[in-house]
């Protein structure tokens, strides 16, 4: 009887240190698990004067685009 308890100990310790592993480990990187694009600054200032958003987010004094 002491045999199976040490034995379901030592498997439920295994199993407790493979979860803590697997949520502590670091990510792979993949080419899945690279960035889907690269930011575009002249598409973000075109948005930016196509939404109307000078008028809230305005540096003061700066020409009405």
């Amino acid at each position: 009887m002491p045999r199976r308890i040490f034995l379901a100990a030592l498997v439920a310790g295994a199993a407790a240190l493979g979860v803590y592993w697997w949520l502590t480990a670091t990510p792979i990187l993949l080419a899945v698990t690279a960035p889907a694009y690269t930011p575009n600054p002249a598409n973000g200032q075109t948005a930016f004067n196509a939404g109307g958003c000078s008028s809230c987010h305005a540096v003061p004094a700066q020409p009405d685009r």
